[in-house]
């Protein structure tokens, strides 16, 4: 049996470290648009629908493979 079934979710490419070295002085704000805003959900819904898929695989698999260890 697989050692980890539930990997922890990886959200690296939700997140920007590309300014996590400048200070807060060099930060600028730029207006966030409702296209980008809705974008962005965009992906991360789809990102949560192919999560969800595949924990709700392992989780069938592991529960059939239980239950045909039972019946034995």
């Amino acid at each position: 049996m697989e050692d980890n079934l539930y990997p922890p979710i990886d959200d690296s490419e939700l997140s920007d470290d590309s300014d996590s070295e400048k200070t807060e002085c060099e930060i600028r704000v730029h207006p966030v648009t409702q296209i980008e805003i809705t974008r962005d959900m965009e992906k991360w819904m789809e990102m949560i629908q192919i999560q969800y898929e595949t924990y709700r695989d392992n989780a069938v698999t592991e529960i059939v493979n239980t239950l045909s260890l039972e019946s034995i």
